[in-house]
């Protein structure tokens, strides 16, 4: 689970970059229509439309910094620690008290243990309520001796009988 949760917080990260990127951009070319350097842009040329965003990061300097930040009511904001690689989601309810607030922390996957996952290791046997092997053979050959002097009585009784 958490690291679906880092996957998705990584591609809103890139996300936001993105958004952010497209509106310095559009603030540079828009407002006088002008492109880079002052030169006039083509009157047919539009900025590119801002992809959809709906996580804004907000650098904090550690937990006590997070918890310290203040969520507006009904709010989630996603909190990144300026001095470690983790980042926070906290939230409020609609009084604006905080209700939730999670750590996660970023750290690198080896590629390769993705792709080919692991199978967990076997749990181990408890074998104190097993017989040995020596005890279950003395007690196979103490039935085969009783079965077999009652079969030869039985054989016996048989005889007489008959």
């Amino acid at each position: 689970m958490a690291g679906s949760t880092l996957q998705q917080g990584l591609m809103q990260l890139e996300q936001e970059y993105a958004r952010k990127k497209a509106d310095l951009i559009q603030s540079m070319c828009s407002p006088q229509n002008t492109s880079w350097g002052g030169v006039p842009a083509p009157a047919n040329q539009s900025p590119a439309p801002a992809p959809a965003q709906n996580v804004s990061w907000i650098t904090v300097n550690g937990v006590q910094g997070a918890k310290e930040h203040i969520v507006p009511a009904n709010g989630t904001h996603w909190l990144m620690d300026s001095s470690d690689s983790i980042f926070y989601i906290k939230s409020s309810d609609e009084f604006g008290v905080s209700k939730q607030m999670k750590a996660f922390r970023f750290e690198e996957i080896d590629l390769s243990s993705l792709a080919a996952p692991t199978a967990p290791a076997p749990e181990p046997i408890d074998t104190s309520m097993y017989v040995q092997r020596a005890e279950f053979d003395k007690l196979k050959e103490k039935i085969e001796q009783l079965t077999s002097k009652k079969s030869a009585k039985a054989v016996k009784e048989d005889a007489e009988n008959g």
